[in-house]
């Protein structure tokens, strides 16, 4: 799940289909519980894990970013932030 996280932030930055790879890794990650597949708090821990990751997979991109003193427009391109500015 950690490198998953971390795969699925950089697609996201990187190519149109990684909201759809998103999307499949949350909705995969919702049915197991609701199919009794898996348990809840298994649940609870996959995405802790799936966010840590993706927390990790973003460093390279700041990094990045900074470097070439683009910072503000990588701020701008985070989903949901222009929503909520």
């Amino acid at each position: 799940m950690l490198v998953s996280g971390a795969v699925a932030i950089n697609i996201y930055f990187f190519k149109p289909t990684g909201a759809s790879v998103m999307i499949a890794i949350g909705v995969y990650l919702v049915l197991g519980p609701v199919f009794r597949i898996r348990k809840w708090r298994e649940f609870g821990s996959d995405v802790l894990i799936l966010l840590w990751g993706m927390a990790i997979g973003f460093v390279p991109l700041v990094i990045f970013y900074i470097w070439q003193g683009q910072l503000p427009a990588l701020l701008t391109s985070i989903p949901l932030v222009d929503e909520i500015t």
